[in-house]
Parts: C-alpha cells; sequence; structure tokens
C-alpha cells in the first residue's frame, strides 16, 4: 500500500510547555500530549497539591500515568528523516549512492573510490567481494588521490622529486629515486612540521610579547599625554588669568591717572570761565558808559570803573597740563614684545622636545627590575643536537649540555650554540655547576657562526660572551675585557636582550636579581644564544683555544620558565 503524503504543521507536533517538537511524547487523561520531561518537571514545580492541565486546566486528585503517544512519537520521527533529507548537501562529505535523499556519508572507500551512508556502506561489510577494500573516514576529492598516469592509488613517497607516487610510478620513472612508504614519510614529514610548528609558535610568542609591549606603550603615552595636557592647560589658564589680572591692573590704572588728571584741568577750566564771565560783564559795563550822553553820568560811571583792576597779562596753563599716556603704552608694548619672545624661544623648546621622543613605542616602556618582571619576556630556547666540539653531549629534549671525556686537538672551542635567533625583547635563564669554566655568549647572525668557533664567545666585534667562573666574571666583546666580581654570585645567571634598544644584560639570579654587567650595541640581525665549557682551560682567557682535559665534569642547562 502506497505511503500517504499528508501534509502536517509544524504546531501540530510541539509541546505547549517548551513550544519545541515533541521529544518522548505523553498523553494525559484529558488527551493533551506534552514531552515526558516538561510535563514531569511541570508537576514537579508546582505548588499546587494536585496535578492539573497546563492548556484545559483539568486538576487530577492523583497524578495520572504518563502513557506513550506512539503515533505521534512515530509522525515526529518521520518528520525529523524528512527534513533531514530534504537538507541539500552544501558541505561534508555525502554518500554518493543516494539518490533522492542525499544522507552523510560515513565511510569512503579507497577502492570504490567513493563515499557511503550507513546503509550503502553494509555490503563492505557484508559481502566477501568487499573484504579487500579499504575503508577511510569520509573524505572529499577522493580523485586526488590516485596517480593522473596510471589510475593507482597513491601508496609511496619519492624523496627525490618529493611528490606522491603510486607502485608503478615507483618502478618507472622513479625507479632509481629515493622512494618510501606514504607511512614512513609521514612520519618524517610530520616531525618536520611540527618543527615548524614549535618555530611558528615561538615567532608567535614574540610578537605576542611585542604586542603586549605595543599595547603598554599606547596606554602610557595615552596616559603621559592626557597629564601632559592637564598640566598645559592648567599652567596656560593661570598664565592667561595673571595677564587678565595685569590687564585690569593697567587699565585700572589708566583710569584713576585719567580722573585724576581731568579732576585737575577742570577746576582750572571752572576758574578760568569764571574769570570770563566776570570779565565779560565789566567789558560791558565799560560799553555801556561809553555810550552814554550825559556828561555827568558818564564821568560818574568813569569814577566806579577806573579803580577795577585789570589784569595786563594772563599766564597760558596749557602747557603745564599736556597730559599724556605714551609711558604706559610704551612700558606695555615693552611688555608684549619681552612675552613674545618668551613665548617664541619656549615654544621651540617645546617643539624641539619632539625629536627628541624615542624612535619606536618600545623603549618608553621600562625596564624590568624584578624577576617576575623579566618572565614577562621569557623565550624558549632549544641546542642543536650536534655541536662542532666532539666533548660536549647535548641531552635528547636540547634543554642542556655537559662535558664528556674525549681527546681533541683543541682547534675549535668546545661550545653549542640555539637553534633560535632573538629579536624584540627576551629574557632566558642558565645553570651551570662542576670543575671548570662556562661561558655565556651570544653571536650576531649565524654566519659568523665558523669564526666564533676559533675565537670563543665575546672575542671579537660580533659577538658577546660572560665567562663564569667561582666568584669573578669577566665579561667580552672584542678589546673590552671587564672583570666582576660579586659575593653574591650563583649558579644560575639569566640574560635579558632588548634588540631593539640594543641592549644586553646579565644578572647573577638568587632571591634578587644582580647585574653583573650591561653592554650597549647596535644589533642588525637576530641574536643566537650559546654557551661554552670546559675543564682545567685556564688558557682560554689569553685569546687561545683551551687545553682539554679528560678529568672533570662540567655542564649547563637551560631553565624552564
Amino acid at each position: 500500500m502506497a505511503e500517504a503524503h499528508v501534509p502536517v504543521d509544524t504546531e501540530h507536533i510541539c509541546c505547549a510547555i517548551c513550544l519545541d517538537t515533541l521529544n518522548v511524547p505523553v498523553s494525559i487523561p484529558c488527551g493533551h500530549t506534552y514531552c515526558r520531561n516538561c510535563i514531569q518537571d511541570f508537576w514537579d514545580q508546582g505548588h499546587q497539591r494536585r496535578s492539573s492541565c497546563p492548556q484545559c486546566r483539568r486538576s487530577f486528585d492523583v497524578r495520572p500515568e504518563l502513557n506513550p503517544n506512539t503515533v505521534l512519537a512515530d509522525l515526529v520521527e518521520k518528520l525529523r528523516k524528512t527534513e533531514l533529507r530534504k537538507t541539500p548537501p552544501t558541505d561534508g562529505v555525502w554518500c554518493d549512492v543516494c539518490r533522492e535523499n542525499t544522507l552523510p556519508a560515513v565511510r569512503s572507500c579507497l577502492v570504490c573510490l567513493a563515499s557511503y551512508c550507513e546503509l550503502h556502506v553494509q555490503p563492505h561489510f557484508e559481502s566477501p567481494a568487499f573484504k579487500k577494500h579499504t575503508l577511510v573516514a569520509p573524505c572529499k576529492a577522493l580523485q586526488e588521490k590516485l596517480c593522473p598516469a596510471h589510475g593507482r592509488l597513491y601508496e609511496f613517497y619519492c624523496r627525490t622529486d618529493q611528490v606522491c607516487v603510486c607502485c608503478l610510478c615507483a618502478m618507472g620513472e622513479h625507479g632509481g629515486h629515493e622512494v618510501v612508504t606514504a607511512e614512513t614519510a609521514r612520519v618524517e614529514q610530520g616531525e618536520a612540521l611540527a618543527r615548524l610548528g614549535r618555530v611558528l609558535n615561538e615567532n608567535i610568542q614574540q610578537r605576542e610579547k611585542v604586542s603586549q609591549d605595543l599595547r603598554k606603550a599606547v596606554k602610557n603615552i595615552k596616559c603621559s599625554a592626557q597629564e601632559a595636557r592637564g598640566d598645559v592647560e592648567r599652567t596656560l589658564t593661570e598664565l592667561i588669568d595673571s595677564i587678565k589680572r595685569r590687564h585690569s591692573e593697567v587699565m585700572e590704572l589708566l583710569q584713576a591717572q585719567e580722573e585724576t588728571e581731568l579732576r585737575s584741568v577742570e577746576d582750572l577750566l571752572e576758574r578760568v570761565e569764571l574769570q570770563i564771565a566776570e570779565l565779560r560783564e565789566t567789558s560791558a559795563e565799560v560799553e555801556r558808559t561809553l555810550e552814554t550822553s550825559d556828561h555827568i553820568d558818564f564821568l560818574q560811571s568813569y569814577l566806579c570803573l577806573k579803580h577795577l583792576s585789570v589784569p595786563q597779562t594772563f599766564d597760558d596753563p596749557n602747557p603745564k597740563h599736556k597730559v599724556t599716556f605714551k609711558k604706559v603704552v610704551q612700558f606695555v608694548s615693552v611688555l608684549q614684545k619681552i612675552l613674545g619672545d618668551i613665548c617664541d624661544t619656549d615654544m621651540t623648546n617645546i617643539l624641539e622636545t619632539k625629536t627628541n621622543t624615542p624612535e619606536t613605542p618600545l623603549d618608553i616602556i621600562p625596564e624590568p627590575q624584578t624577576r617576575e618582571d623579566f618572565l614577562h619576556y621569557s623565550c624558549y630556547l632549544t641546542l642543536e643536537s650536534a655541536p662542532d666540539h666532539p666533548s660536549l653531549c647535548v641531552c635528547e629534549d636540547g634543554r642542556s649540555v655537559e662535558w664528556v671525556a674525549h681527546s681533541s686537538s683543541g682547534s675549535v672551542w668546545p661550545q653549542v650554540l640555539c637553534r633560535e635567533g632573538l629579536t624584540g625583547r627576551c629574557y632566558w635563564e642558565a645553570q651551570w655547576g662542576g670543575t671548570g669554566i662556562c661561558t655565556v655568549g651570544l653571536i650576531e647572525g649565524r654566519d659568523d657562526r665558523g669564526a666564533v668557533l676559533k675565537t670563543g664567545f665575546g672575542r671579537d666585534t660580533h659577538s658577546w660572551g660572560m665567562d663564569l667562573f667561582h666568584l669573578s666574571y669577566v665579561f667580552r666583546h672584542g678589546d673590552d675585557n671587564v672583570t666582576v666580581a660579586t659575593p653574591e654570585a650563583s649558579n644560575t645567571i639569566g640574560v635579558y636582550l632588548d634588540h631593539r634598544a640594543g641592549m644586553l644584560s646579565f644578572y647573577s639570579v638568587s632571591d634578587k636579581m644582580t647585574l653583573l654587567h650591561r653592554a650597549r650595541a647596535c644589533f642588525s640581525r637576530p641574536l643566537y644564544p650559546g654557551f661554552a665549557l670546559w675543564v682545567n682551560a685556564w688558557q682560554s682567557f689569553f685569546g687561545k683555544p683551551p687545553l682539554i682535559s679528560r678529568t672533570g665534569h662540567m655542564f649547563v642547562k637551560l631553565i624552564n620558565l
């Protein structure tokens, strides 16, 4: 009987509590269906004594038994499979046999060059014809595993040409080459890739430290600039307020001087105008007398007027009161020029401070002080597995080297370098011991390795070395030999490198950091750390390769930070 395709609304198969598709649907006596866990949790969390239906609110004296709804369970399962089959195969590996409803592949066959779902892969497990087929995890592009020339699977790897080959290629065009199995090549290339991964991780760590330094530099710059802006704003505001106060004082001075001079001139003006009025009145009286026609009246008026005292001269007061404020203006002009010159000079000094700022933000980061600060720049170093001197033996993990009794011509110095070249800010520690001398050194670039092997660390201009023995240390760089004596010496030495700032520091590490020596240089290439050690080799201090002793023991190891 054909299966009827009836459209189903997803709302009809949803739980009214969680509002999701029913999961283990169960029915209660009122006929409503819920997820088993949903209805149980609903009743367990209820505060009423009687259980009730969340939809119709019908209550039950005794918690009813939950009956599985098999019809809805089958419907939900079919709908779930239908939705899964309708999902377009956009990513992942899909079955190559399915036609209508493509399912995800669970295995890929390297012989059939096809991927199968759980249903179609069964013949490979059940039929003897497929027993020799190789099943692997689902993978894409199976055709890329075939040799295009012979149509066979790649099973070998040619070291000479560094390509994957099939068995026919291995016997044909690659017959005289170094061919190994794919598994062997995988192990070898895996080790090389792992080493590359370690180098990448070290580079990432170094750049992360630089990134942290830059972030600190950004924070310091912002804080310093904000503090400077506040100080400058406060200082300039005070300067402006001071100029405003001086401005008010000068204007008040001018106002007071103006008022004083005005009072003096106005008083004089009042007296002069009074005199003018009196003189005009007298002059008018004289005119009237002269116009009198009666002789007796004229003579009588004349007798009264002739006794009046009229000044013959008049002192002009104007020259005494030619007031000027030019001196104040001149003084203010001089003050303005002085302040202008001061401002120009100080502004030049302020602008010149820009040229004295560090070239890079890293230079403003303070130098570490405590061991915890140094550990922030710790780096992981590994020694070369095959040192050039036969008396040195490097351990398997590449973290320590020791002296072993061995005959030697003394043509090269007993020293070993690290694989890693260092830039930026780096810090590492090493512990040394035994009866002899240990040198902690660095060379700039690996090109100078041959010269350092002949001369030793610190005996040329491209390497630096610190000889350690007992309580005395000797720093060497070219012609510079600095002897350092400290009563707090320990058998642990720390080296701090600031490549960008050109600073190299050696510390004696105990309960505190004791600076042994700090060197300044201009580094243009990465620095490679290394160690040299020997037993009873005092000739080394005269610039010659040491005479090797068979007896004694000496070692140095890098400390994991």
